[in-house]
């Protein structure tokens, strides 16, 4: 047997054991999915829809109305549904499967190019240790899916040679296109080591009298690839994502910069990232592991090191100034927002330890690493009842009398591992703010059940803009109930910017509305839109009957209006 191979076996079981951890974890663990997870899995179902009919060109169009997002990850998910069926844990099984497997070679095959087999099995092994990484295999969200692939990425830059490799580059070009249809924010990670390679080959060809013209040629063309790939989706969706990451342009971010003011915010944020990397990303030990193989690796000779720093710094940087800028705490979630530079760290850890000179100290660091990762994979995935370590499993229990009205779960798991910075789950210092949210969403899909609401071809237009709201959508999968509901004001805002959308329209096409009244919910950003929605739908008020007034758990009363028929009239 080759060395190749053994490496290879080497990592499929590293692959295949993480991944029999988490099935170990789901197979007894009920993952409730909230906020963001459950509106990818509610798009991937789409997609799986949409596939039935094949129909894959109306993939990227037909997921707007539930999905913030691209839809790379639900396209690799939806195969899935027809082989193991349609359960929320197939989608969590099946991401996984794919990003870690793609995770764990890309950071393999860096290490390989760079110090040789061992560094790259080591900064593998390392990667999958880290809580951040394999607490985000419970949960269905894009972030490890993100990190995956710009450690795909960051594989084809290492080995094409600042692009003079065509074979390479080509693929460098397809994976960044890729990237791209995962998370709109893949290019922030890419763009410094892309710009440094790409300009340090064109002077070095200058230097050398090279093929300039065929570099550049060569350069657009694959670019020209790269959007290809992309344009599907993007082209769509211009506003949409222009309003996300682009605030001063559309105002779309409902909250504004602290008091404090942007540069103390964004300083704030940057020293953050260092307590979160060390607290919820890492844990301390891997942390002095990384400080201990960043010595060593600062003084060994390799070949394209800088990459390394303009893949954490760059980035790192950027990525706390956009989140103060937009008014998100890095706090909140800073902790899987900067995932995708844990390769990189992963990678400098492992180079750094096997550069160690001293070959007992390193052979007892290496065995160090491989009992506390497997300690640590085991500990925060399976907690004690004293806390073995930061990153810890919460798991809020329903009550009785919860669990009676309609469809609740017997637990909600919470990944606490700074507010909604992993999971996209209620923060764990508030745990009770789902339960009750929860409860108000099953009240809402009792009242409508009860007036003969259900099924796809009942729609429910939510005027506040109310995030807590978009969990309806998710309730009523739940519930097997699954309605249309109208109430994404951010993809909404985007889509009436550019006259793809009538509210008018909608509210008079709506089965059911569901207004608010006792708080507002108009936030300057999104004000116009939603006194639109409300002035459009006094209009048509006439045309519905209120049905219920309930309370709501931020304040005030909601009210449940449903079409009338032709035939009936309001007398209200």
């Amino acid at each position: 047997m080759t060395k190749d191979s053994k490496i290879r076996i080497w990592l499929i079981v590293l692959w295949a054991g993480i991944l029999a951890n988490n099935f170990i974890w789901l197979r007894f663990n009920h993952t409730f999915f909230t906020y963001d997870s459950y509106r990818h899995f509610l798009a991937s179902l789409k997609v799986y829809e949409i596939l039935k009919h094949v129909s894959f060109s109306a993939v990227p169009l037909s997921i707007d109305t539930i999905q913030l997002h691209p839809p790379l990850v639900m396209i690799f998910t939806a195969p899935f549904y027809f082989l193991f069926g349609t359960a929320q844990n197939v989608s969590i099984l099946a991401s996984s499967a794919v990003f870690l497997g793609v995770l764990l070679f890309s950071v393999y095959g860096i290490g390989f190019k760079l110090a040789g087999r061992k560094s790259g099995l080591l900064a593998a092994f390392i990667i999958g240790m880290y809580p951040v990484i394999f607490n985000q295999l419970k949960v269905y969200m894009l972030d490890l899916p993100l990190t995956a692939m710009v450690a795909l990425s960051m594989y084809f830059l290492f080995a094409c040679d600042d692009f003079k490799q065509s074979r390479d580059s080509a693929l460098f070009f397809i994976s960044v296109g890729l990237g791209m249809l995962t998370k709109s924010t893949f290019i922030i990670f890419l763009a410094a080591p892309l710009g440094y390679a790409a300009g340090r080959g064109y002077f070095s060809l200058r230097r050398e009298r090279g093929d300039l013209k065929g570099y550049v040629r060569r350069l657009i063309f694959f670019g020209i690839l790269a959007l290809v790939i992309c344009a599907p989706y993007y082209s769509t969706n211009f506003y949409k994502v222009l309003s996300k990451v682009y605030p001063g342009y559309v105002e779309a971010w409902p909250t504004s910069v602290p008091s404090s003011g942007l540069l103390i915010n964004s300083l704030r944020g940057f020293l953050w990232y260092l307590w979160g990397f060390i607290n919820w990303q890492v844990s301390f030990f891997f942390f002095l592991i990384f400080i201990t193989g960043g010595y060593f690796f600062s003084r060994a000779e390799i070949k394209n090191k800088v990459f390394f720093w303009l893949w954490i710094i760059i980035p790192w940087v950027l990525t706390g100034y956009f989140r103060a800028a937009m008014g998100f705490n890095m706090e909140v979630t800073g902790v899987r927002y900067t995932m995708p530079l844990l390769p990189a760290i992963a990678l400098i850890s492992a180079i750094g330890i096997m550069r160690i000179p001293f070959g007992k100290p390193r052979t007892f660091l290496i065995m160090l690493i491989a009992v506390f990762g497997i300690a640590q994979l085991i500990f925060v995935s399976y907690p004690l009842p004293v806390k073995v370590m930061s990153g810890r499993i919460l798991s809020l229990k329903i009550p009785e009398s919860a669990k009676k009205n309609y469809f609740l779960p017997d637990k909600i798991i919470l990944l606490n591992f700074g507010s909604w910075a992993v999971s996209g789950s209620a923060s764990g210092s508030h745990p009770a703010d789902y339960s009750e949210y929860s409860l108000a969403d099953n009240q809402i899909l009792k009242t409508i059940s009860s007036f003969g609401g259900g099924g796809e071809k009942t729609s429910i237009f939510i005027i506040p803009d109310n995030v807590r709201m978009w969990h309806l959508r998710y309730m009523a999968y739940l519930a097997g109930k699954p309605f249309q509901v109208f109430c994404d004001w951010n993809y909404m805002r985007a889509n009436m910017m550019a006259q793809r959308l009538n509210v008018f329209d909608m509210i008079a096409d709506a089965d059911y509305v569901i207004d608010q009244e006792g708080k507002s919910m108009n936030e300057p950003y999104m004000r116009h839109f939603i006194e639109s929605a409300e002035n459009n739908f006094s209009a048509l008020k006439s045309r519905f009957i209120l049905l219920s007034r309930m309370d709501w758990p931020d304040g005030g009363k909601l009210l449940i209006y449903k079409k009338l028929n032709p035939s009936q009239k309001n007398e209200n």
